[in-house]
């Protein structure tokens, strides 16, 4: 998933996952510090799904700002 911190000051996110895809699903960082306008790329990692029907599964990332937590931006895969 790709972080951008949009305001104007550094922040650090918190990162998760959220979703039925997240019972398989492990992120490569937990927490990020960008600076304005700056972005990461934070991977996610599955594992084999064993407990569904074939077809897809959705999976939420969450990006909740420490600096202000009632910022949180989230995005679907």
């Amino acid at each position: 998933m790709t972080v951008t911190n949009t305001g104007t000051v550094t922040d650090t996110y918190t990162l998760a996952l959220a979703g039925p895809g997240a019972l398989v699903a492990t992120l490569g960082a937990t927490q990020v510090t960008l600076a304005p306008g700056a972005s990461q790329i934070v991977p996610i990692t599955t594992t084999a799904v064993n407990f569904a029907v074939p077809g897809g599964l959705p999976l939420i990332g969450i990006a909740t700002s420490q600096g202000n937590p009632a910022v949180r931006k989230h995005g679907q895969g």
